[in-house]
């Protein structure tokens, strides 16, 4: 799965209700978009589900539903068909759309090695958006335009790296600005663009953290390393994305929101930072042979840390004080970082 948003470290009743919005997106996209759609499944979308439920907060009636993803076990989940759900919906297979035609650009992952086949699902699914958002009344083209603008930026040779964030800015924030007239926040619309805005700024940068040793390596088109030079990345970067988590830490309090919405974009995004800037060498060989005690992948909420840690029944905020795991490879607790793990 994949998406911007950290759910590491949040505690017990956090990660049961996270837990329950996501198997609740999930099975959303098999009712309204098929089998195949659920593999666009990601973060940003459960989040955006979250942020425009009518009643986070409140004891909303669950349903058990028997999941074959995680060993035919019963979950809990929400309703499917709420205004809310169904946006979420469309905007993760439209996400996930447009991660496929990334990665065949870039010749990375699956689609990048298939991407005869990868392009045949890319056309599946826009049928499918295309589809369901003329039936429910929904206007996402204003994303697909956005997401043109950026390619022809990348392919402009500005060094502006400011110029190079407001496609994506502009994107984020048209989708959460449709998200609040959808639901009912409607009279929080324009608040919910900056917001939009702020992540959408975070995302792109974040991304272009990631990918900066592999594009580094390969020659791949990167913002960071076509606008800064040497030692400045690091110290320019950072000092982008503290401000627009500050910016979004504001902008999000003058908004009636959940409790777990404030935890993921208060102190989850800051530990993000942390891990994102850290000048600590990623072993990601070890990490990986330790895996299998950290992350269960069939429960699809990889890193949740429950075999290696005790960050989700500590409830400290930061995860690290409830940490019994001396010898974990994916933890570096003190440090102040606990579960560094970068599976996705």
């Amino acid at each position: 799965m994949f998406g911007f948003i950290s759910t590491c470290c949040l505690n017990k009743h956090e990660r049961i209700t996270w837990s329950r919005y996501y198997c609740t997106l999930c099975l959303a996209l098999k009712r309204h978009f098929g089998q195949l759609s659920r593999f666009s499944l990601n973060k940003d979308s459960v989040f955006l589900s979250l942020l425009c439920s009518e009643s986070p907060d409140a004891n909303e009636p669950t349903e058990k539903h028997r999941c074959s993803l995680r060993r035919f076990r019963y979950v809990r989940h929400y309703a499917t068909d709420t205004a809310a759900v169904k946006y979420a919906a469309v905007v993760s297979v439209l996400s996930g759309c447009v991660k496929i035609g990334d990665n065949i650009r870039d010749k990375s992952g699956f689609a990048g090695h298939f991407p005869t086949g990868a392009s045949m699902i890319q056309r599946h699914l826009e049928r499918k958006v295309r589809t369901f958002c003329s039936k429910e009344d929904i206007d996402l083209s204003p994303v697909m335009n956005h997401v043109r603008t950026q390619l022809e930026l990348e392919e402009s040779g500005t060094r502006d790296f400011n110029r190079y964030l407001h496609p994506t800015e502009d994107a984020i924030g048209f989708v959460f600005r449709e998200a609040a007239l959808h639901t009912a926040h409607q009279q929080f619309a324009d608040r919910y663009t900056e917001i939009g805005k702020a992540y959408g700024r975070l995302m792109y940068l974040s991304d272009a953290c990631r990918d900066l040793k592999k594009d580094r390596r390969t020659g791949v088109f990167n913002p960071l390393l076509h606008c800064f030079s040497g030692g400045s990345i690091t110290i320019r970067a950072r000092e982008i994305y503290e401000q627009s988590v500050q910016t979004l830490e504001h902008l999000v309090s003058l908004i009636p929101v959940s409790s777990l919405c404030m935890t993921l974009l208060t102190g989850q995004l800051a530990h993000q930072g942390r891990l994102l800037f850290s000048t600590v060498p990623s072993d990601k060989s070890s990490r990986k042979g330790s895996r299998s005690g950290c992350c269960d992948a069939s429960d699809l909420l990889c890193c949740d840390c429950s075999g290696c840690c005790d960050c989700a029944s500590s409830g400290s905020g930061d995860g690290c004080s409830g940490c019994d795991c001396p010898d974990c490879n994916c933890c570096d607790c003190a440090g102040g970082d606990c579960c560094s793990c970068d599976c996705s």
